[in-house]
């Protein structure tokens, strides 16, 4: 009588997932940076908005810029994909766990240990230099 893993929650990729309260999530966030700290570095993930209005998100690390998007109600947005969430400054390299803030009107300030990455495998295209 072996458990099943999906009777288990479980983070099932390279990112980490956070749950900012009312029907508000981020999946499987992730720093595409550099071997070197202090470089910039895009953001890949998705972020879930379940509620009934458009939600602003912002992002940013010790040292960086904030960088901001907006997520339409009823909708995610897949970050890679948004041209204006790059970080100027990473405080890590790849394999390093970084402290990124997230913050919403609604949820405030939240910080997770988010993992660097480099620009390899599936994530090759999405270098920030």
């Amino acid at each position: 009588m072996s458990p099943v893993q999906t009777d288990v929650n479980y983070q099932a990729s390279d990112g980490v997932n956070l749950d900012l309260g009312d029907r508000l999530d981020v999946r499987g966030l992730v720093v595409v940076g550099s071997d070197q700290s202090d470089e910039p570095g895009r953001l890949a993930g998705q972020f879930v908005n379940g509620t009934n209005e458009a939600v602003a998100v912002s992002f940013a690390t010790e040292g960086s810029d904030k960088v901001s998007t907006s997520v339409p109600a009823h909708a995610s947005v897949n970050l890679a994909e948004a041209d204006d969430l790059v970080l100027s400054a990473v405080p890590g390299k790849a394999g390093d766990l970084v402290k990124v803030t997230i913050s919403t009107s609604g949820s405030g300030e939240n910080i997770l240990d988010v993992p660097v990455l480099t620009a390899d495998g599936y994530y090759k295209g999405l270098a920030a230099n």
